[in-house]
């Protein structure tokens, strides 16, 4: 499902949402229930072999190559204090676009893709998130695609 909707944002396509709702991807890290808007996501990749990154930050895993272009993989458990990183069957590369740039998270599992109500964000400042949402009565916290992208970028 998650492919078929990110295709048809590849492809221009319209996802259709209520007027006051806003598409978002869940998806978990460890254990912390994360979400990022729709419209700031690339694609989500099938977890692909990662290059090593010799000096990199510790937060960087590496970087992938995709459609002729390098893209770092940014590991968030050690800024969310989880344990370490394992791939799994159900690991993903959620790859972001931010100012004609991409950035790549590891993510642990791709939840799926939800429209929320904009009345249910409750805004947050904690470091890389905007805001909190409460769904099926679980927490996600809105990642700040700007505080991200500026906290974790390669130079």
């Amino acid at each position: 499902m998650i492919k078929e909707l990110l295709d048809k944002k590849l492809k221009r396509e319209i996802i259709v949402t209520k007027k006051d709702e806003i598409p978002f991807i869940l998806f978990k890290v460890g254990n912390a229930l994360l979400s990022v808007e729709m419209k700031d996501v690339f694609i989500v990749l099938e977890y692909k072999d990662i290059v090593d990154l010799p000096g990199a930050p510790p937060h960087i895993l590496g970087i992938i190559y995709y459609q002729g272009e390098v893209i770092p993989i940014v590991d968030l458990k050690g800024e969310l204090k989880e344990s370490t990183t394992f791939r799994t069957d159900n690991t993903r590369l959620l790859i972001i676009k931010y100012n004609n740039e991409q950035i790549g998270l590891f993510v642990d599992e791709v939840l799926g893709l939800q429209n929320i109500n904009k009345n249910l964000l409750k805004e947050s400042d904690e470091d890389i998130f905007r805001a909190q949402i409460k769904f099926d009565n679980k927490n996600y916290k809105v990642l700040d695609i700007d505080k991200f992208y500026n906290k974790f970028k390669v130079s």
